[in-house]
């Protein structure tokens, strides 16, 4: 069984997004994409991994390791999450249909466009 160390920690506050426990899920790791996932053939390049599919919530000693409530370190060293506006979500739905690379670029186009006649 892999073991958590110490290291980046997830900081919550007022502003975080609340019950971080049930919202983060570690799993075993990662392996090396196959071509063929689900019977759809999709491809990878060789070096490609992709995360194991043993997703579980974190023990109570892992939240310890992973949680912090205190920003008390240089920023390299924490992430948070936190609960985007409605006012951002409405922006970002126009990439909820975006499947591939060079069609985000003219939509980007597109929102900028249309932000700008408005």
């Amino acid at each position: 069984m892999s073991q958590l160390i110490e290291g980046v920690k997830i900081v919550y506050t007022p502003l975080s997004i609340t019950n971080l426990e049930d919202r983060v899920f570690l799993n075993s790791g990662t392996k090396q994409a196959s071509n063929a996932i689900n019977n759809e053939l999709i491809l990878y390049a060789k070096t490609v991994i992709i995360p194991q599919k043993s997703w579980r919530k974190p023990r109570k000693v892992e939240q310890k390791i992973l949680f912090n409530n205190q920003f008390d370190q240089e920023a390299e060293f924490w992430v948070t999450i936190v609960k985007l506006p409605q006012e951002i979500k409405n922006h970002l739905k126009i990439l909820k249909d975006v499947k591939e690379p060079r069609i985000l670029q003219s939509t980007l186009e597109k929102k900028m466009l249309l932000i700008v006649l408005n």
